[in-house]
């Protein structure tokens, strides 16, 4: 490693767990005491300085499967999946280790042609690595973003394995992430349709967690009792801890904020147990999502206040 290689800086509460798993070359728990936005651009400098960057590549289905904004990030994940190929073009053969053992089987029996979707909310958005093989996954994808802005849209592709760089199935997604210079540069065809219309909004979000964390926010019990209460199914765990936190949880303002403190717990969750990552995961793309449409608001505020100065 070089000298110029440093640890990113975290929170005060988590500084020192973060600067303790850096020490000790401890990378998976390292990036996950950082804040979401910034672990693409934290993983990159791992692949830069660490002397063995191949076995790094599990790691990047943590960070991909956790980001709330591919997009966003773009640029980063262009270097990472660069990452993935050798000198001649070919993938590497430790890139493989991205994916579970299951995921691998299902990527290595693909056919030589696979469509895939991916949902958005406008025509420039239709390219970029993350599709999926389910047309009702991409829609409930579809639907989420475009509450923000545009409009639900689907956009459909058949494309050659050759340019698929992986396949995840851990949230039941089945998620394909595509090489994107590639999808661009050989010019495959690409349909773009509106989705279906929306159905039940259960069906894109099941119940019970979004309660669970606004109530988690206000608890009043501490980290291992909290990792106690949460192996019990979610009914239960919302009685016991509304009985001894109710009060504490009016005296928030804002979903945003219960959810921001519950973030802060289970990061110390995942912490102590990495079960808690896909509660985790959940509770960050539910903040993403309160931020976008707190900007959105915001915004048109803002509009709204210059149209009257200049009226």
């Amino acid at each position: 490693m070089t000298d110029t290689f440093r640890p990113f800086r975290t929170c005060d509460e988590l500084q020192p767990l973060a600067d303790q798993y850096w020490r000790a070359h401890n990378w998976s728990q390292y990036l996950f005491t950082l804040a979401n936005h910034e672990r693409a651009a934290a993983l990159l400098d791992l692949f830069h300085h660490v002397e063995r960057p191949s076995r790094l590549w599990p790691l990047v289905n943590e960070v991909w499967s956790m980001s709330n904004c591919i997009i966003a990030d773009e640029s980063i994940w262009d270097e990472i999946w660069a990452n993935a190929y050798r000198r001649d073009g070919t993938l590497r053969r430790c890139h493989r280790f991205i994916m579970r053992p299951v995921d691998r089987r299902i990527f290595d029996a693909f056919p030589e042609t696979v469509t895939v979707y991916r949902g958005c909310n406008s025509f420039d958005a239709k390219g970029g690595y993350s599709w999926t093989l389910s047309k009702s996954v991409a829609e409930s994808f579809a639907h989420r973003v475009s509450r923000v802005r545009g409009g639900p849209l689907i956009a459909t592709a058949s494309i050659p394995r050759w340019c698929l760089l992986a396949y995840f199935d851990e949230r039941n997604e089945q998620e394909i992430v595509v090489d994107r210079h590639v999808l661009d540069g050989y010019g495959f065809e690409i349909e773009v349709e509106c989705a279906s219309p929306k159905q039940d909004e259960a069906e894109y979000y099941p119940g019970g967690l979004s309660e669970l964390f606004r109530i988690i926010a206000g608890a009043s019990i501490d980290v291992a009792q909290l990792a106690n209460f949460l192996t019990h199914p979610v009914a239960a765990v919302l009685k016991v801890i509304a009985t001894c936190s109710l009060d504490r949880i009016m005296t928030l303002s804002t979903d945003l904020e219960r959810l921001t403190k519950a973030r802060h717990i289970l990061a110390q969750l995942v912490l102590i147990d990495r079960v808690y990552l896909p509660i985790f995961q959940r509770l960050e793309r539910e903040i993403a999502d309160l931020e976008a449409e707190r900007g959105a608001l915001d915004r048109a505020r803002s509009l709204i206040q210059s149209h009257r100065a200049a009226g």
